[in-house]
This record gives C-alpha cells, structure tokens and sequence, in this order.
C-alpha cells in the first residue's frame, strides 16, 4: 500500500501536510504510512483518499492489481464506482465481524470448559483430601502435593 499511496502523492503532487488540509486526516498518518512505519491503513484513509482523487481505482489501491487510474465515460459512472467501494467495506466489516462473533462464541466454550474443569479439580480435592492413604492419615500438606501432582501430569 505504501508505494501505492506514493504513486498518488507523486501523480497527483501533493506532500502529507497538502492532503491533511485536504482531508483532515493528520499529515504523519500519511507520512508514517509512506515512510513505512505504518504497515495498515484504517478504512477512514483510503476513503480519504478515494473520495479526495476519484479517478484512482479503489481495486487498485487496495490491492495492487490494475491501473492507478480509472477509465470512466462520464461523472455517473463514479459515483457507482464510490458505492461498489463502500459495498466492500461494509462487506469487509461483515466478514470482520463474523470472525469476532465466531471468536466470541469459542470464548464463551473456553469459559465454560474452564467452570467444568474447575468443578472436577473441586471434587478431586476433595476426594483427596479425605483419603485415608495405606491406612494412615497424610497431613494436609501431604494430600496437596498428591492433589498438585495428579493435576500436574498430562
């Protein structure tokens, strides 16, 4: 992405602080973006940036492939350019979000994977503590480290 938005920069012969003016998005996030510091551009930029130069290929700029620059017959055509842009998006943001909702959902396993878990290492205390080992009591400490090892093998 950096050396696309480079190629922008340099078409079109603008410099960050020129597109902060532009776009209100803050001059370093440019320059952090083309020096390299930055490897991801939040969604806001590249709206930015497609909405400041509309001739640029939103394809183009997201991924490389195709021409910088968009050969279109007339404004309307544009403007469905701009819409297929944010159907991406948004259809980005679903997918996105359909990830987190799935990792959400394998939390909530772990958790309840976990309570279980604990309920059954309860018991096992409690059975262990109340054992009556080769007819002697263990002391307390003992039973715990019987407790500690059982738990601690694989």
């Amino acid at each position: 992405m950096k050396i696309r938005v480079k190629k922008i920069f340099e078409h079109y012969q603008v410099n960050a602080q020129i597109m902060e003016q532009r776009t209100g998005i803050a001059s370093n996030t440019f320059r952090n973006l083309i020096n390299g510091t930055t490897k991801n551009i939040y969604i806001t930029t590249i709206f930015a940036l497609l909405k400041e130069f509309p001739l640029v290929d939103a394809n183009w700029l997201m991924t490389g492939r195709g021409n910088m620059q968009l050969r279109l017959g007339d404004k309307s055509e544009m403007v469905v350019v701009n819409d297929r842009v944010e159907e991406y998006a948004c259809k980005m943001c679903m997918e996105k979000n359909g990830q987190i909702k799935q990792l959400k959902e394998y939390n909530q396993q772990l958790i309840e994977k976990n309570e279980i878990q604990s309920l059954e290492i309860g018991k096992l205390t409690q059975q262990l503590t109340s054992c009556d080992c080769d007819g002697k009591k263990e002391t307390q400490e003992n039973r715990m480290n019987i407790v500690w090892n059982v738990l601690s093998k694989p």
